[in-house]
């Protein structure tokens, strides 16, 4: 979890700025990367 405000750049060289608490993917499964949608619980990632 990372609690904002935050720019992040993407692979694509690409700036996202984020405000409040956001949560990066670190399973590699999310749709929505580099954002967090909760796949790692399909994948028992956690685990």
């Amino acid at each position: 979890m990372i609690e904002g405000p935050c720019v992040i750049v993407d692979s694509d060289g690409r700036e996202i700025v984020k405000e409040g608490k956001i949560f990066l993917c670190r399973c590699g499964q999310s749709t929505k990367k580099p954002f967090c949608d909760g796949a790692h619980k399909k994948y028992e990632f956690d685990k």
